[in-house]
């Protein structure tokens, strides 16, 4: 077994690295629910999960909007772009 000291390799971000105070604006908030669509997704294609019959899981997504302590929901399915 190999241990190391370094974390391994990120993947490469799809957008510019921007500020976690940066002001909202519409190309962020669309960057933060397609995130939001991915995580949902990861959850509800999980071979463990049913998603259909009795024992079906329901899946929500939100952004939480730490200024006005708002939530809004992610809608699924939606779109999933990429700003490359």
């Amino acid at each position: 077994m190999k241990f190391s000291s370094a974390p391994p390799a990120l993947p490469p971000s799809r957008c510019e690295i921007a500020p976690l105070d940066a002001p909202r604006d519409p190309q962020n908030s669309e960057r933060i629910t397609w995130d939001g669509r991915g995580g949902m997704a990861a959850i509800r294609n999980h071979p463990w999960l049913p998603v259909s019959g009795p024992d079906a899981v329901t899946v929500r997504g939100f952004i939480y909007d730490v200024d006005t302590g708002k939530l809004e929901e992610v809608s699924y399915p939606g779109t999933m772009g990429s700003f490359s």
